[in-house]
């Protein structure tokens, strides 16, 4: 039994040995080997951006309400969602009987007046007439050395004659403000026939400083002036349909228009708390739920300075012009439309692009002070975990099992826009590493961004396989 036993011992040594050495260097995915893993994130070069975030809304880079001045009944509509319009064009058609028997009454109020005023300058004419024959019968009677008694009565009718011309005279005056009034009740009525039809209207708009986003203010103008080319509109939403009495008060709105699908406006509200670090001329990016996979760039045009109130907190209202872009499913529609929510919306308060403005190096948060097992260690690891004074640790991964430390000094965190689909976006900037030369070469990663080292943000439990547990019984036998 004893030469047995001193037979087998060197057979179970060499089988201890072979399952500690698979362990350590058995492919991976056997049975015996280790199925540890490491979650890893790349090194980035590129530019860093802080940003506070809020919640938008698109809008129309440019809206405009047609109404209705006059009641009437719809008889005829031209336009309809979505078509496009120039100003001066014509949308809709309301009923204009009554506004036509409304001028018809004026033209004819103002002929009566026209036929007044002619028999008042009859009746100037014949008192002037009379006027004169007085005048005539006076002289005579002083010629004649006619009684005085003849001359008074003479006088007395010269005076009547001329009391009768003023009175006629005032008549004509009468009849000429007649004419006046008619013609404006002429112009009202032919007014009131034309707004029977609803046209898109002429508008100036004031520009912004820049000259590039048309601001609210601005003036309509009662016609096409001279220079002044019609601008394009496109029609939102229509609220009337054919046969439906539409006009004031009520029910004038008959149509919203935009000034373009090109640009949009995005109506972001930010928390008092971040509102400070937003300024008019700051970028802005954003997503939307119907295109994830795009972001979209803006620039802040406007701070408003009231707030609102939304559910007890305080937020204030931020304008983010933004061009909209053709969906690449269908190239004469565009992805951002009025009403779509915003999945995400950053304004970025400040750039870090180094010195140079070529970039920095970009550490992944998640990356920053992993606390790695040992298991992970790369030989002569651990003699580096401890990074010095101001310096963060992260792990460079050097194969599928082991990663080794190096020391960063960080600066700024925020986001890097331009990393890939699912990773984290919040990275840290690297001012610098220890001891110098650990970088990464800054030409190399310009040049091929691909070769940057990958850095570990997570690893799974060490395991261990049935073999080391054979090799913990057989220690404790």
């Amino acid at each position: 039994m004893k030469k047995l036993i001193l037979l087998c011992l060197p057979l179970v040594l060499v089988l201890v040995g072979g399952a500690y050495w698979y362990r350590s260097h058995g492919p991976a995915g056997s049975e015996g080997a280790e199925t540890n893993k490491m979650q890893t994130l790349p090194l980035h070069f590129g530019s860093l951006r802080e940003t506070v975030s809020g919640t938008g809304v698109v809008q129309p880079h440019e809206s405009l309400v047609v109404c209705a001045e006059v009641a009437g009944r719809i008889i005829r509509l031209f336009k309809d969602y979505g078509d496009t319009v120039l100003e001066g064009e014509e949308l809709a058609h309301l009923d204009d009987t009554d506004a036509r028997l409304k001028l018809d009454r004026a033209k004819t109020a103002k002929a009566t007046a026209e036929a007044g005023l002619k028999a008042a300058q009859a009746t100037v004419e014949k008192a002037k007439s009379i006027q004169e024959a007085a005048e005539t019968e006076l002289d005579d009677a002083k010629k004649a050395d006619l009684p005085r008694t003849q001359i008074r009565t003479a006088e007395a009718k010269i005076k009547a004659a001329r009391a009768a011309v003023t009175e006629a005279e005032a008549g004509v005056q009468v009849a000429r403000d007649r004419i006046a009034e008619a013609e404006a009740a002429v112009q009202q009525a032919d007014l009131g026939v034309k707004l029977t039809i609803i046209r898109v209207p002429f508008i100036d708009r004031a520009s912004a400083d820049n000259g590039s986003r048309p601001r609210a203010i601005g003036r309509l103008l009662t016609g096409q002036e001279t220079g002044h080319t019609p601008r394009q509109f496109t029609i939102l939403e229509r609220k009337v349909t054919l046969n439906q009495l539409a006009g004031p008060p009520a029910a004038a709105h008959l149509f919203t228009l935009s000034g373009g699908p090109a640009m949009v406006e995005v109506h972001a509200q930010i928390s008092e708390g971040d509102i400070g670090r937003v300024a008019v001329g700051q970028d802005a990016v954003f997503t939307v739920s119907a295109y994830p996979d795009q972001t979209f760039d803006g620039k802040v045009v406007e701070v408003r300075p009231i707030p609102v109130n939304i559910q007890g907190a305080v937020f204030y209202t931020v304008l983010v012009e933004a061009k909209n872009r053709l969906d690449p499913n269908s190239k004469a529609a565009y992805c951002l439309r009025p009403g779509m929510p915003t999945s995400s919306l950053d304004i970025v308060y400040a750039k870090h692009a180094g010195p140079d403005g070529k970039g920095v190096f970009l550490v992944p948060n998640a990356a920053l002070d992993l606390p790695l097992d040992e298991h992970y260690y790369a030989p002569g690891a651990k003699e580096r975990v401890k990074p010095p004074k101001d310096f963060r640790v992260i792990w460079i991964k050097v194969d599928n099992r082991t990663a080794r430390p190096v020391h960063v000094k960080t600066g700024p965190s925020g986001r890097y826009f331009e990393a890939e689909k699912n990773q984290d976006s919040a990275y840290t900037v690297v001012e610098s590493w220890s001891p110098p030369g650990e970088e990464p070469s800054r030409e190399e990663a310009m040049k091929n961004p691909g070769s940057l080292p990958e850095l570990v943000i997570n690893a799974d439990p060490p395991k261990k396989s049935k073999w080391s547990s054979l090799g913990n019984v057989l220690r404790l036998q």
